[in-house]
């Protein structure tokens, strides 16, 4: 049996790209791939995804496609702080890996930080599938 909120609130996602690498040492700098956060309504932010790929994050080879596969990982909260997870899956470009990240985290509650998750008598319990009752088996002539 699982639980569900009452009402179905999506939480916000702001999505961040790292700015590109200035200054007179820029060339040993390598610019992050796309995360994700949390924003709670009064402005506070929490982690919830990170993109990593092997090769750091350029634009032009993103429009291209000329990058290995991306790799997903999100942010598991508990009460005091949060782990990385990585996804099983990794995605070729980075339309689809944005699409795999926000469905598993709206999808499944224990991404969430502590203060988005539904409290325990906001909940109502989600019943499961009926299973379907077969005809019994027709004897055979013998």
């Amino acid at each position: 049996m699982s639980i569900r909120p009452k009402s179905a609130k999506i939480p916000k996602i702001k999505w961040e790209v790292a700015p590109a690498p200035t200054g007179q040492y820029r060339s040993f700098q390598e610019r992050s791939w796309p995360s994700a956060e949390f924003v709670m309504p009064d402005g506070t932010t929490y982690p919830a995804v990170r993109l990593d790929c092997e090769k750091e994050y350029n634009p032009t080879s993103v429009k291209n496609g000329d990058h290995p596969p991306i790799k997903i990982y999100v942010a598991v909260h508990s009460s005091t702080s949060f782990e990385w997870r990585a996804l099983k899956k990794t995605f070729p470009n980075l339309a689809e890996a944005k699409e795999a990240a926000f469905t598993a985290i709206v999808s499944y509650q224990e991404f969430w930080p502590m203060a988005l998750r539904p409290k325990v008598d906001e909940a109502v319990p989600v019943a499961p599938k009926p299973r379907v009752k077969r005809a019994p088996a027709k004897p055979k002539n013998v």
